[in-house]
């Protein structure tokens, strides 16, 4: 059985440094969750403990309430995300993982 976690984060950097593609900046690319990042509008999880400290986000008890349309207004994106997880991880701050040059 398997049970798929997204995990985000509030703020941090991140390395998407790509060898012999990539611009050296992108080894420590700025990045934070906001209202149009990614793939979903991540609203909904800016308010959770003001950022400070570590969230799981079950969402497997949404899934009735989508399906049955009782949540008016979904914003973009969070249909998707209630059906392809089954919780979300939340970390308050991130640093870039540093490649083996």
């Amino acid at each position: 059985m398997a049970f798929p976690v997204l995990t985000s984060c509030y703020c941090g950097t991140q390395n998407s440094y790509v060898p012999f593609l990539g611009n050296v900046a992108d080894k420590e690319k700025k990045v934070e969750i906001r209202e149009n990042s990614g793939l979903f509008d991540g609203r909904a999880f800016l308010q959770l403990k003001n950022g400070k400290d570590w969230a799981v986000i079950d969402l497997r008890p949404l899934r009735p309430l989508v399906h049955a349309g009782e949540i008016k207004d979904l914003p973009r994106g969070f249909a998707d995300l209630v059906w392809g997880f089954d919780a979300v991880l939340i970390i308050p701050e991130t640093k870039a993982a540093t490649l083996f040059e």
